[in-house]
């Protein structure tokens, strides 16, 4: 659609208070103003898509993380990575495929998206024009989670959690592959999860063999703190930052904990049994874990602060993997066997 085509729709949509299609014609143009490389421009018409309504979809995939800026990425682990609409649910054009995508990650401007896969190859391009800017084979393991610093300089990579063999983390500059100096004071440094604080000043990631999470100043790549878990809640399943550094939550197979990452100090506690993944409403102050078991699966929504069971929801009989956030904390997202489940935030905690 041309630009003055997009234009006269999103006064029409205006004026008629048709949201969706406001939305829709909006997030047109700012795609539009990127591929123009008018960023300044596309950053400022993003600041509004928070206060447009968007409508509940579904759409299938096994794994999924919604990104910041209304799309919800979809792998189907075998070699393709799609992209749809948040507002619509309808399918956007497809990306490059790569062989047997495992993670996925967007860098915070958008101009940057990480690929890993099963066989251990990590590949970054252009959001916009499709194109690969390079392509590493980082390790011979599968790649579990990767994330983009805030200023988007640097891409780091971890491995699949397994019970045998080797887990890494790489760190990688954006523009080039070049790889940069990790963070690993001890040798054999077993990592499988990552999380960036809001201010994208501090790293945390698991440390599996010692059962502990460790905190990096970005800046200075010294450690912040190291956070030492109790083995009798089993493994680590995930990590989660809240509004900073001093709200940092850990998820184990039977309790999700909340720290101060700056001075080690433990905040809140919730038992829970089963835990699969975790996601972190912030705005609302909120811990959503998925929980799965004999007795069946369900979401727990908890206080962050007080560590108060606030509401059960109990799901169906089914093969869900992971939760997962946009920035805004607007939508949750379910990853299951086929299909992918997505709530407005506002309604589930209702």
């Amino acid at each position: 659609m041309a630009r003055a085509d997009l234009l006269l729709a999103l006064v029409r949509a205006g004026s008629k208070s048709d949201s969706v299609t406001f939305r829709r014609t909006l997030e047109a143009l700012i795609a539009e103003e990127r591929s123009k490389q008018h960023h300044v421009l596309a950053d400022r018409l993003s600041e509004y898509l928070n206060g447009v309504a968007r409508p509940e979809i579904a759409g299938p995939s096994p794994v999924a993380n919604p990104d910041g800026i209304g799309r919800l990425f979809v792998r189907d682990g075998k070699k393709t990575l799609t992209l749809f609409d948040l507002a619509t649910g309808m399918e956007t054009p497809p990306l490059k495929e790569l062989a047997r995508v495992s993670a996925v990650a967007l860098s915070a401007d958008t101009r940057f998206i990480a690929m890993g896969t099963k066989s251990g190859i990590l590949a970054v391009e252009s959001s916009q024009a499709g194109k690969a800017a390079w392509k590493t084979k980082a390790t011979g393991e599968e790649i579990g989670e990767i994330l983009f610093t805030l200023d988007g300089s640097l891409v780091i990579a971890a491995s699949a959690y397994k019970e045998e063999g080797n887990a890494w983390l790489r760190v990688y500059k954006t523009m080039t592959g070049e790889e940069e100096p990790a963070f690993d004071p001890v040798p054999g440094v077993w990592v499988c999860h990552l999380a960036l604080s809001p201010d994208g000043l501090f790293l945390a990631h698991s440390e599996m063999r010692s059962n502990s999470v460790l905190v990096w100043h970005l800046p200075t790549r010294q450690m912040a703190s190291c956070l030492r878990l109790n083995n009798g809640n089993g493994k680590i399943v995930g990590l989660k930052f809240g509004h900073n550094v001093r709200q940092l939550y850990i998820s184990q197979e039977s309790r999700v904990t909340g720290w101060n990452g700056e001075n080690s100090v433990e905040i809140s506690n919730m038992a829970v049994e089963g835990v699969k993944s975790l996601a972190i409403i912030a705005e609302n102050n909120s811990i959503i874990t998925l929980r799965v078991g004999p007795a069946g699966s369900a979401l727990n929504l908890w206080n962050a602060e007080t560590g108060r069971l606030r509401k059960t929801i109990p799901l169906p009989q089914g093969d869900y993997r992971s939760l997962s956030t946009p920035p805004d904390g607007a939508y949750v997202a379910l990853a299951g066997g086929k299909v992918c489940w997505v709530w407005r935030s506002e309604k589930l905690m209702a």
